[in-house]
Formats: C-alpha cells, sequence, structure tokens
C-alpha cells in the first residue's frame, strides 16, 4: 500500500492504521500546524513503511525553529523503530539547529540502505562544529548510498559525510548534487561524487 500526501495548507494529517504503508510521500507544510502542543503521530503512523520521503519547509532556523520542525522533532523522538525502512528522503527540517533529528532516523532504522538529503538554502551557510562525529553513533551498517541535493558550497554538507562514513560499515557511494543559489557566495566547494572503497 502506497500514500502520498502534498500540498496540504491548514490540513494536519492524522494517519490512523496505516499499518500495512510500504511507501509514504509526505510533504508537510507549516500553516498545518498550529499548536505545537497537539497529538499528532506521523512518525508513528509510518514506523512500518520500507520507502519514505518526508519533506517539510524551513522557514526559520536556529534560535527560531518552525512550528512544523518542533513537531517533527518532538514526534520523531516518541516513535517506533523503523524496522523495515530501507529508503529515506528528508528534507532540511531534520538538519536545521543541529543534525540530531538526522542521526535518530539513521538510528531507529536498522536496515536502511539509501538516504536522501534535499537540501535548502537557509542553512547552507551554517557549520555544524558543534556536532562532534566522534561523539555521533548511528547504526549505518546496511548503508549503500547517500544522495546530497544541495546549494554550492553548502557547510553542512562536510559534517554530515564525516559522520556517515564515520558510522557506515558497507557504504559505496555518496553522490553530492550541487544546485547554484548564489553566484559568487565567498565559500564555494566543489562537490561531486565520492566513491567509497
Amino acid at each position: 500500500m502506497s500514500l502520498h500526501l502534498e500540498d496540504l495548507p491548514f490540513l494536519a494529517p492524522c494517519l490512523v492504521n496505516v499499518s500495512s504503508l510500504v511507501t509514504a510521500s509526505i510533504s508537510l507544510e507549516e500553516e498545518s500546524y498550529s499548536s505545537f502542543d497537539a497529538k499528532y503521530s506521523i512518525f508513528g503512523a509510518l514506523s512500518n513503511a520500507t520507502n519514505l520521503k518526508l519533506l517539510a519547509p524551513v522557514d526559520n532556523y536556529d534560535n527560531y525553529p518552525s512550528q512544523l520542525n518542533k513537531v517533527l522533532k518532538r514526534d520523531l523522538l516518541r516513535c517506533q523503530t523503523f524496522n523495515n525502512l530501507k529508503k529515506l528522503s528528508v528534507g532540511d527540517w531534520c538538519v536545521d539547529a543541529d543534525l540530531l533529528a538526522l542521526f535518530d532516523l539513521l538510528q531507529f532504522s536498522p536496515i536502511i540502505q539509501k538516504l536522501t538529503l534535499h537540501l535548502g538554502s537557509i542553512g547552507a551557510w551554517v557549520s555544524h562544529c558543534k556536532t562532534d562525529e566522534s561523539k555521533v553513533k548511528v547504526n549505518c551498517e546496511h548503508l549503500k548510498k547517500v544522495k546530497i541535493t544541495c546549494v554550492q558550497g553548502d557547510k553542512r554538507v562536510p559534517n554530515i559525510v564525516k559522520i556517515i562514513l564515520a558510522n557506515a560499515k558497507s557504504l559505496l557511494e555518496i553522490v553530492i548534487k550541487p544546485y547554484e543559489r548564489w553566484v559568487g557566495h565567498a565559500d564555494v566547494q566543489d562537490f561531486g561524487i565520492l566513491t567509497v572503497n
């Protein structure tokens, strides 16, 4: 069974009894979550999926996280393990102020094989140096491929890659696909394809 939810302004999805769900693609909007106190269970309902795509905009950054980001992160900490999840695709809601939500997702997904990150330009120039890769332990034993779409020179990417490489056992390929947002930025890096042997 598959689920595809997109363009739901002012409507918060309430997922009930979707245990047979195999593939889910959900694009959430900030306007859907008017209250942090509401009882949403997005991740708990999707815990049996094998293929999950969860995108959400990042309207604010660091000191002022959006309501949607707060709801998603709180719900993630309450969720079950994604025992069947093999393919995960997420936006930058999980790498906004720190990288902990991304690593929680990886930790809760013991058989994940492919990770795709869709990173927008908000927060691209903030380095996550405060996330110490030596202290982050995630289970990436089955991870084979990581694909990151980001702004050219995104400062979050090197730390994400370092932490994944430090925890991956069988990673074969990391693909970084930059796009140009602001031409002439001072710290533009040349990202490409990294093959891990």
